[in-house]
């Protein structure tokens, strides 16, 4: 009998809480960043935030913004790897862009990105946008969601 180690790498790595297979659930840029790559941070932190989802996975989001523009963010996460990939989804969509453009990115859209996201881990990109949208409440001059 093969070793755990040997038998998963026949299967294909599993992520996504319920064992979804990781090459079925993201694209080969995803598989190569894991773990979150969101989570180096070499800056200290203008404002962060921590958001709480249904499923009880929490995100805490840092960020850093400049003259309008996301200079820097990162996150932390205690959920699941689909969790883990739609955050990192949602900073290489929102990292240097303008804060309107980051309030203006829709849970569909991280979902796409990511590619291939099962039809129960919907919910996680919409987590990242909450977290992202909760994150730059935070900011100082920057207009509210209203949530």
């Amino acid at each position: 009998m093969a070793r755990t180690g040997e038998r998963r790498k026949r299967k294909g790595a599993r992520i996504g809480g319920q064992g979804t297979p990781a090459r079925r659930l993201q694209n080969a840029i995803t598989i190569e960043e894991w773990p979150q790559d969101g989570t180096k941070r070499s800056w200290p932190p203008s404002v962060n935030a921590s958001t709480t989802g249904n499923c009880g996975d929490t995100v805490m989001m840092d960020i850093e913004v400049t003259d309008g523009k996301i200079k820097e963010i990162s996150f932390i996460t205690n959920g699941c790897g689909s969790l883990v990939i739609c955050c990192n989804a949602l900073i290489r969509m929102v990292k240097g862009r303008s804060v309107e453009y980051a309030r203006s990115v829709e849970p569909p859209q991280v979902a796409k990105a990511v590619g291939n996201l099962p039809e129960d881990k919907k919910h996680c990109a919409v987590l990242a946008v909450r977290s992202l949208n909760n994150v730059l409440d935070r900011v100082p001059g920057v207009r509210t969601t209203g949530t």
